[in-house]
């Protein structure tokens, strides 16, 4: 991390007062006080400071005696010595003796060219540093660059690679560990510098769950990313090393992981002398060196492995050959197992043949270079081809290597494993398709063998038996053991149950229902399904069970089967109460118009009784037609064409409320699936929107859009709103209490009904800026 510019101003108070205001609030610079030479002196020995204002009137001494002794204790310090600008003598003798710059103290001006001087300095400072840095990493990264080059065994590289980093500043000790992933253990494997017998009373690991493992070493292993500690003495993670380290004289360390193409190689640790030496520069030196240091180890056991190879090329049983590794390059070597392998007399055939040539699919052959260009090794499974046109599967490895004469090549081997490969792919699928309709099953599901305990069980048998898989595993099929009981909370026996019926009868069983009583004591309805699985004799050697819980469909069962008889008897409450006195109370007014004059003033009453009791025989009608429905679990749907229906709802909203403003936006047809009452669900949710509404002129706007399988209908208002405190609630049965119901008789709670017998589903949104839109989604039918 980058550390503050550090400004020591000798002198008065007020003088770093005036420059602390100018410069700002600013985190890269800060601005300390010495009062006198002695104090100005030991704050610059302490090698901190970056530059040094001096008034020439101190308390101790004067700025000329502190420009002295600053340039004998560091001559590179930036040294600047603000006064007055009348005394010629001092400014000669100042530059004289090397100060960085004379800056004349006149009022609030001198002050204001002391900051520009100062940011000048710290700036040029600054870029000289950055550059002293750069020829540093340059230099060091040179260094390695040569010793990877050369390096012809991993001890040598690494020790190398240690001994350069360790001769530069500030790194004192550098060394490589290795990772054994039994143990976790990090050993070391090659150091360099002043290492003063630290590993052999240090203990690193990679286990995380240890304070020896979460240091940088261990988090460096794990992560796979560079890992820093620029404060040993301070940070808490280090604490299990920190004594041992302090005491050598380290102060920070950097842990760098090598990996390369997926595989780790241990990691680099570097030790400086202070705290924070490890800033981005640094750091990303680092990490281009431990890549770098991956690479050449994978590189090495590369040529490792090619030169075994080469001891067993003739007489190998698999075919082994030599390639250019560019695309079209030919078969440079091969030996007898691969003329045999692809058809040739001998492997002198061979040679001269273009590469591509023995794939049967020729654009894998550059996929294949390029992963051998950034892996330097791939193995693959390809379709190959004979010199006859014979497809061939064959499993090829190959090595990017070098001749002695530096020639690149590709050292490959190829087995062939035509037959193993039909055999795994037959045996995939079957396992694969086994193994998907096991865990995605919506049921549990459970395999017994002959005496009928738990084989296997999927992940649903979890949930549905309340047992963990373990627990399930290894259970026997007896009621017993299970707590299964009948409807009449019986205990059932092994051969009342699916599993001994199937076993004494060898034939399945098909919707047993049955209760378990969980572990938990919770009791669930089951339903099964059970297969046996037979030999070749015909015994029954394995059973497969599909088990489901129908607890919740048995509820759903009971309520279902209540509330229709709720609505039957509802039903013909309204027929035999409500229709029939309506027949009463129409005959009546409709014999008293027979007796009344046509200017008969109760004549006007009479009709409008006649009239009102004409509209609630239809509205109750309507319920009973409404309630038919609800009650029937599989209406009839049929196409429907929506834009139609809307049209007549606007239409008819129009004549029944005159001040509504409603704007249509309709295709020609929309087809859905529905049934006759649709218009009563549209013209339910217009009247809502108009008859809910404050306004006096209350508007609606209404829109049909085919979006493919769905076709939706949105109706939005400018009225006040639905409050988000009932919104969820409505659409549902307890909303009628709180949702409006419209003039038409019938609420939002039939509107929701309705919708989701057709396969569709209605939302409540809000519209900008004040109102509300209702959207019904309905499922699009086929225009024919």
């Amino acid at each position: 991390m980058e550390l503050p510019a550090v400004v020591l101003y000798v002198g008065a108070g007020d003088g770093a007062a005036a420059v602390r205001r100018r410069l700002g609030d600013r985190s890269d610079l800060t601005v300390e006080v010495a009062a006198g030479q002695r104090d100005g002196l030991a704050a610059v020995e302490s090698g901190t400071v970056d530059c040094v204002v001096t008034e020439q009137s101190l308390r101790e001494g004067d700025g000329l005696s502190l420009l002295r002794a600053v340039r004998a204790a560091d001559p590179s310090l930036p040294v600047l010595l603000f006064a007055p600008a009348d005394d010629e003598a001092l400014v000669r003798d100042a530059l004289a003796d090397d100060a960085t710059g004379f800056v004349p103290r006149v009022g609030d001006a001198g002050y204001d060219l002391l900051v520009d001087r100062i940011e000048a300095v710290l700036d040029h400072r600054s870029t000289e540093r950055q550059a002293t840095r750069y020829e540093h990493i340059a230099a060091v990264s040179r260094k390695i660059n040569r010793a990877l080059l050369w390096a012809r065994d991993r001890q040598t590289l690494e020790t190398r690679v240690c001994d350069i980093l360790t001769e530069s500043e500030p790194y004192r000790f550098a060394w490589i560990g290795c990772h054994d992933p039994e143990t976790d253990a990090i050993e070391p494997r090659a150091g360099g510098g002043d290492e003063q017998g630290y590993l052999d009373v240090v203990d690193v690991t990679a286990a995380a769950a240890t304070d020896h493992g979460r240091g940088p070493a261990g988090r460096a292993i794990r992560t796979g990313e560079i890992q820093v500690c620029q404060d040993i003495e301070h940070a808490p993670s280090f604490e299990p090393w920190r004594e041992a380290a302090l005491e050598r004289g380290f102060r920070s360390v950097a842990a760098v992981p090598l990996t390369y193409g997926g595989e780790s190689y241990g990691a680099l640790f570097v030790y400086a002398d202070r705290i924070d030496a490890f800033d981005a520069s640094e750091l990303e030196l680092l990490s281009d060196i431990g890549r770098d240091i991956a690479y050449a180890t994978n590189t090495l056991e590369l040529r490792d492995e090619v030169e075994k190879m080469a001891e067993f090329f003739e007489h190998a049983p698999v075919g082994v050959f030599v390639t250019e590794p560019v695309e079209g390059g030919v078969v440079l070597e091969a030996n007898p197992a691969l003329a045999r392998l692809f058809g040739t007399e001998s492997a002198e055939d061979l040679v001269g043949t273009e590469v591509v040539d023995v794939y049967a699919n020729p654009e894998e052959r550059e996929t294949v270079l390029e992963a051998i260009r950034e892996h330097g090794k791939v193995s693959r499974e390809l379709e190959l081809e004979t010199v006859g046109g014979q497809t061939i599967w064959g499993l090829l490895t190959l090595i990017l290597s070098e001749r002695r004469d530096g020639q690149p090549v590709i050292v490959g081997m190829v087995k062939d494993i035509t037959g193993k490969k039909h055999i795994q792919e037959r045996l995939g699928e079957q396992l694969a398709f086994i193994e998907s309709v096991l865990e995605s099953s919506p049921v549990a599901i459970a395999v017994f063998d002959r005496d009928g305990t738990v084989l296997r069980a999927n992940g649903y048998a979890k949930e549905v038996l309340g047992l963990e898989t373990v627990e399930i595993l290894g259970r026997s099929a007896d009621g017993a053991e299970w707590q299964v009981f009948d409807d009449r909370t019986e205990l059932l026996d092994v051969d009342d149950l699916p599993f001994g019926r199937v076993v004494a009868t060898g034939e399945p069983v098909y919707g047993h229902e049955h209760v378990i009583e969980q572990s938990d004591g919770e009791t669930v309805w089951l339903s099964t399904n059970m297969v046996p699985m037979t030999n070749g004799d015909g015994e029954v050697v394995r059973a497969v069970a599909a088990i489901a819980d129908v607890t919740e469909l048995r509820r759903k069962e009971a309520e279902l089967q209540t509330r229709q008889s709720q609505i039957a008897f509802f039903n013909n409450l309204l027929r035999h109460e409500v229709l029939n006195g309506m027949t009463v109370v129409l005959g009546a007014t409709e014999r008293l118009l027979d007796a009344l004059d046509e200017d008969d003033e109760r004549r006007a009453l009479v009709e409008q009784i006649d009239g009102r009791g004409v509209e609630i025989v239809d509205t109750v009608q309507r319920v009973r037609r409404v309630l038919r429905q609800i009650a029937d679990e599989s209406p009839e749907v049929e196409p429907h064409d929506l834009a139609a229906v809307v049209g007549d709802c606007v239409a008819r909203l129009e004549l029944d409320y005159p001040a509504a403003a409603v704007t249509l936006d309709a295709p020609a047809t929309a087809p859905v699936l529905a049934d006759e009452l649709l218009e009563e669900v549209v013209y339910n949710v217009l009247v809502n929107a108009v008859e809910h509404n404050d306004a006096g002129d209350p508007s609606a706007w209404v829109s049909v859009a085919v979006e493919g399988e769905t076709t939706v209908v949105r109706i939005e208002d400018d009225g006040p709103g639905i409050d988000p405190a009932i919104r969820d609630r409505v659409f549902g049965r307890d909303g009628w209490q709180t949702a409006p119901v419209s003039a038409s008789g019938f609420g939002l709670h039939f509107v929701e009904t309705m919708v989701a017998q057709y396969g569709g589903s209605v939302r409540v949104e809000d519209r900008e800026p004040r109102g509300t839109r209702i959207v019904l989604e309905l499922p699009t039918a086929d225009g024919d």
